[in-house]
């Protein structure tokens, strides 16, 4: 395999991989920080995660969020 075909696919492989965020507040600022090499054990139950799967998206909204708030910085 060529290197220009291999870079190729590691560049679409990459794109490709989901990704994960999480979503929290540090004093009064809401951040949002990417996750690498993320696993199931990433996900607490006190914060909000992302999962972006390029074409679906899905929320992880921990057991300890205050929902009313989360839905409340949303709008």
């Amino acid at each position: 395999m060529k290197v220009s075909t291999l870079k190729l696919y590691f560049s679409m492989l990459c794109r490709t991989l989901p990704v994960l965020h999480s979503k929290f507040i540090f004093e009064s600022i809401e951040q949002v920080k990417e996750i690498h090499h993320f696993t199931q054990d990433d996900l607490m139950t006190e914060d909000v995660f992302i999962l972006d799967c390029h074409t679906s998206i899905f929320v992880w909204v921990g057991q300890q969020v205050d929902v009313t708030r989360v839905l409340h910085e949303a709008c």
